[in-house]
């Protein structure tokens, strides 16, 4: 019997601000947080240095990024851009009457900011190229933050929510049936297989009223085996964010995946909670082919991996697991491994989420899932 371990983590214008015409622009040009948009990214790139200053919304010799905020009472927002080691960048933000509000002007290529998004509108992003090789580029990132400054709503820096962002119970008393759309890359099985499998991991999702539904099933041709690894092909695919048509990306392989040389893993979710990043929805899971029906403990072990990863995605936690509430549900099958979805040994694991996960799950839904 295999006995395989789960590894989680790992243009817009508004008054008083045109948007620039001559100016160098990033890529893309403009974003928004705000609402259900927690966080935007860019990445911008220098023609040349820079080391006296922006002159204006267009300045060509620096980077401009148009940012629509808006924000309630409880919210500011973090602004950071982050770039190699030996450039200089410096931020600025200009708000939407035209005046500079926040500055970051250090000698790293790593600046940070955190603006009071009230009065709500375009902000415009200034990076300037102080002192950089030619052919630098940043990365820019916007996020949601408490007002109170305890933590971000959106944290991204060690890609974990370790306390979940949010839980509903709602699913309890009738709660608004959800869509929870996922694009499945198919790399190496048949599309027949994927479909198979995802159709069995729909089970735990139903009772929460979550319809986890596949937006398309795409074949693929990744390399390596290295878990991250086909989680960054995933996300290159698709230029670094998940697709607007899609909540949550998976990658279905036949390759014994690996992290770090342990071939024990099954899946990996890019982030836990990484529904609510673009760049961080993500996750990859192996298929073990059709003799584990065969075998009672690893039957369904396939959807279980896909459900339990995509779990990850939707917060829930291994510590939230249990190995009572296990031999509720299977499909086609009784029920024999003892342990919930969560449970970070796909043996013992059975296709329904414990009590606390499954409030976590639903809350993520709610939250960052289309209606």
């Amino acid at each position: 019997m295999r006995r395989l371990t789960f590894l989680a983590v790992a243009a817009v214008a508004a008054a008083g601000l045109a948007a620039p015409t001559a100016a160098q622009s990033a890529t893309p040009t403009s974003g928004a947080v705000g609402g259900t948009s927690k966080s935007t990214t860019w990445t911008g790139t220098a023609t040349a240095s820079n080391p006296v200053a922006c002159v204006g919304a267009g300045d060509p010799t620096c980077d401009h990024f148009l940012l629509d905020v808006t924000t309630k009472r409880t919210q500011d927002v973090s602004i950071a851009i982050t770039g190699a080691t030996g450039d200089d960048w410096d931020l600025f933000v200009y708000g939407p009457d035209g005046s500079q509000v926040a500055a970051s002007a250090t000698s790293s290529s790593n600046e940070s900011v955190v603006i009071d998004g009230k009065p709500a509108g375009t902000y415009e992003v200034r990076v300037q190229p102080f002192t950089v090789s030619p052919g630098a580029t940043y990365d820019g990132r916007a996020a949601l933050v408490r007002a109170d400054g305890s933590a971000p709503i959106d944290e991204e820096q060690d890609c974990l929510e370790a306390v979940p962002a949010a839980a509903s119970p709602s699913y309890l008393f009738g709660g608004a049936q959800l869509d929870l759309a996922v694009r499945v890359l198919v790399d190496g099985p048949t599309v027949s297989r994927a479909t198979e499998i995802f159709n069995a991991a729909t089970t735990p999702y139903a009772p929460l009223g979550v319809t986890l539904r596949a937006v398309s099933y795409e074949t693929v041709s990744f390399t390596g085996d290295d878990a991250q690894g086909l989680i960054d092909q995933a996300k290159a695919r698709f230029g670094g964010t998940r697709p607007a048509d899609a909540d949550l990306v998976y990658v279905f392989t036949n390759k014994d995946i690996q992290a770090g040389g342990n071939t024990a893993v099954a899946g990996l979710a890019d982030c836990i909670g990484g529904v609510r990043f673009d760049n961080h929805a993500f996750a990859v899971g192996e298929d073990f082919g059709p003799a584990e029906q065969d075998d009672p403990l690893q039957r369904n072990g396939t959807s279980k991996v896909l459900a339990h990863e995509l779990g990850h995605l939707m917060g829930a936690h291994h510590h939230y697991a249990n190995c009572v509430e296990g031999n509720l549900s299977e499909v086609g099958e009784p029920e024999v491994s003892p342990c919930t979805l969560m449970f970070n040994v796909v043996n013992l694991a059975s296709l329904n989420f414990a009590q606390v996960n499954s409030a976590v799950v639903r809350g993520h839904a709610e939250e960052y899932a289309a209606p």
